[in-house]
């Protein structure tokens, strides 16, 4: 157990690395894809054991997809973030008020993650 918890905030700086938008937008659509399905696992990984990552541990996997939907002008992303102030202030200021915001990322992320396949 504590071997999982250590392993999740090793993890958590490597992430917050990946979030900065200067190495977001120097990759490509297959590095994407990576990047979208790790980050989508690590989140359910951390969703379904809340008794050691709670909702912090949700935080940088959502922080990462988020950026990585902007940098990209992912259109469903871009029009949520629109509508959501909420999800502005999350991936601009990395301030959660909301936890629901972190699904909602998690969501678009994967709807992403299926047009770049379709790409590809």
């Amino acid at each position: 157990m504590v071997e999982q918890g250590t392993f999740g905030f090793q993890f958590i700086y490597i992430e917050i690395l990946l979030a900065q938008k200067n190495i977001l937008t120097n990759i490509d659509n297959v590095s994407k894809k990576e990047l979208i399905m790790t980050c989508v696992k690590n989140f359910e990984i951390m969703d379904s054991m809340p008794k050691y990552y709670g909702t912090f541990g949700l935080i940088t996997p959502a922080l990462v997809l988020g950026r990585l939907m902007e940098i990209s002008k992912y259109q469903n992303y871009i029009d949520e973030k629109a509508e959501n102030e909420n999800l502005s202030v999350f991936i601009d200021k990395t301030y959660i008020s909301d936890s629901d915001i972190l699904y909602n990322i998690q969501t678009l992320s994967k709807s992403y993650l299926f047009q770049l396949n379709n790409e590809l």
